[in-house]
């Protein structure tokens, strides 16, 4: 999992086995399904007495008898419990491994972070689990998830707020949609939880929640465990939307400073880690003309250091060596493939978000870069080059570049 954090709750969790029973009994029956999967709170021992029970189904076929045989299944099993039953189905077609790896498999609005739930702790309950076929997903990938997904609960609070005809159904929603975007939130931080109050517990633990929220939270879970809906009003509907709203946008902002890069750089090597916290692997070239170095700038609207100038340079790719990674954007920003020489021993350049591995090439001729990623360009004395406005790892790499030339 690539140093994904799994809940300790996941070890010491308790599954009702009368409640695997007599869903094996109900589903096993029905010739068509090839396997179950418990998962939802149910299968995360967290329970409240009426929380619903979430059953994944794999078939192998649908036509008629088999949604007959699972919907008779599904309604005669909440009678005997009386608790609702929700069942999602998935075909052994639909569900292919193959889907997973070229990003086509979708499940509602979570097709990543379903994958990583679906194979880590879910509970089988007889049969093929086909996900636990599944590649685990990026972590860039199940990040970006989260955020659209953060953003469209945001958008149908919104909705309800000011949608009358859907009040009634709303105000569970204002209670319930808050706790579900945990699960995101931890997923975005590297956390597979199990539930919203795992979630909770982990979030307000590693300092990604304010005071204010926190309560919020609380008062949301109360609520939705006793089903008490009295006092979920427009006031309290404005608060959950105002919570997703500034969550999404610290997660978006965290993104684009530290999360768009999966290869992350642990102090001694490169490799596809979660954790946000260690600085994105990249590449970076000083092009060199006799005293002169060609220095690119940065868009005025880019996210990351507006108009700042840089050197070519971006992220490493999964498996890629820095050489060939820097060979790769030097072709990539400036339309001209030269070969690189390493500089500092092999060891990166680090800064708060990048660890820049670092290479020069010696120009033949003053080339006129094709420029696809920056918005102008210009060759800079060596002498003038830190009082230029630079992004800070460029900074870092011709400080230490030029007190090296200095030294020698």
């Amino acid at each position: 999992m690539t140093d994904l954090l799994m809940s300790d709750r996941l070890i010491t969790r308790r599954v009702d086995a009368d409640l695997v029973e007599a869903i094996r009994g109900a589903f096993g029956g029905v010739p068509a399904v090839v396997g179950a999967m418990l998962m939802g709170s149910r299968s995360r021992g967290i329970a409240h007495a009426r929380s619903n029970v979430d059953i994944q189904i794999i078939i192998g076929r649908l036509d008629t008898s088999a949604a007959e045989g699972i919907a008779n299944a599904r309604d005669e099993l909440a009678a005997q419990l009386d608790i609702p039953i929700s069942v999602n189905v998935h075909t052994l077609a639909d569900a292919h491994p193959s889907l997973g790896r070229y990003e086509l498999f979708q499940h509602k609005n979570r097709a990543e972070l379903f994958i990583y739930q679906a194979k880590y702790t879910s509970v089988k309950l007889f049969g093929r689990n086909i996900f636990a076929e599944f590649t685990d997903p990026a972590p860039s990938r199940t990040r970006r998830e989260a955020i659209r997904t953060i953003a469209s609960f945001s958008y149908f609070l919104r909705k309800f707020l000011f949608d009358v005809s859907i009040a009634p159904h709303g105000e569970a929603e204002f209670v319930r949609t808050p706790l579900i975007s945990l699960e995101y939130i931890a997923a975005f931080y590297g956390y597979l939880s199990l539930g919203y109050r795992d979630g909770l517990d982990h979030l307000t633990a590693t300092g990604r929640l304010t005071g204010e929220e926190i309560e919020f939270l609380e008062e949301c879970a109360t609520r939705k465990a006793a089903s008490r809906l009295e006092g979920v009003n427009a006031a309290f509907a404005l608060r959950g939307a105002t919570f997703l709203d500034a969550i999404h946008g610290r997660m978006l902002d965290d993104f684009r400073r530290r999360g768009v890069s999966d290869v992350r750089w642990d102090g001694q090597d490169c490799a596809v880690r979660w954790n946000i916290e260690l600085p994105q692997a990249a590449a970076m070239s000083i092009l060199w003309f006799e005293n002169q170095a060609l220095l690119v700038q940065r868009r005025p609207d880019d996210y990351l250091y507006p108009g700042q100038w840089t050197i070519p340079g971006g992220y490493l790719q999964a498996g890629e060596d820095p050489r060939d990674g820097a060979a790769r954007e030097v072709w990539e920003e400036t339309g001209t493939y030269l070969a690189v020489s390493r500089l500092f021993g092999g060891q990166p350049v680090v800064s708060s978000r990048l660890a820049a591995f670092s290479f020069e090439v010696e120009l033949p001729e003053s080339i006129a870069p094709h420029l696809t990623e920056h918005s102008n360009y210009r060759f800079v004395d060596v002498g003038e080059v830190l009082s230029m406005d630079l992004t800070p790892e460029a900074r870092l790499i011709f400080e230490r570049r030029l007190n090296k030339a200095h030294r020698y």
